[in-house]
């Protein structure tokens, strides 16, 4: 028993450090293909969306997101953030990453009412314990940079979902990429 105990640690501890060695061949990060958010004068109403229909950033959460596990917060459909994509195995947030996220932070900054919640997502690569820690500290980064813009933690709630809900089916390293994200779901807080 404890041989067998032995060999398999051994054999995790180098799946990790083969899959964190692989980390440095899969650095591509997806093009933004989210709607803009609108300038600071500007009004997400103002916006032209999903050829010609006119709304709030998009169609945002569904009645399926979180928003329904996470108290009195209800998520708004009608607004609708950027997605925040990651490098394979990593949870620090790249530089046009953070770009989106300030745009994020000024609207946040001038809709008091809104609360956020951030969705961490891996993709299928991992144990499902590994991919819903590396989810969490996805989602806790992106908190904390939005925190750091003046936003205020309490208006910011994270959950993972490691590799649960990919955004898109496959094993691509087209797909992978768009999987390694944190979805921003605005909500109105209760």
């Amino acid at each position: 028993m404890k041989l067998f105990k032995f060999v398999s640690c051994g054999l995790l501890a180098g799946m990790l450090i083969f899959s964190a060695g692989c980390s440095m061949f899969d650095s591509k990060v997806p093009k933004n293909n989210t709607t803009p958010i609108p300038d600071a004068a500007g009004s997400p109403d103002d916006l032209n969306i999903d050829g010609g229909n006119v709304g709030k950033w998009g169609a945002g959460a569904d009645d399926n997101s979180i928003g329904t596990a996470q108290g009195d917060w209800r998520p708004r459909p009608d607004i609708k953030f950027p997605t925040v994509y990651f490098s394979f195995d990593r949870d620090i947030i790249g530089a046009s990453e953070r770009t989106k996220l300030e745009r994020v932070a000024q609207y946040l900054n001038q809709q008091q009412q809104l609360g956020l919640i951030i969705e961490g997502h891996c993709d299928d690569r991992g144990t499902n314990e590994y991919n819903r820690a590396l989810g969490e500290r996805r989602a806790n980064a992106v908190k904390n940079y939005i925190a750091s813009l003046g936003v205020s933690p309490n208006r910011i709630k994270t959950i993972s979902y490691g590799e649960d809900k990919p955004a898109v089916p496959g094993t691509t390293p087209e797909a992978r990429a768009k999987n390694r994200r944190a979805e921003l779901v605005p909500a109105d807080m209760k």
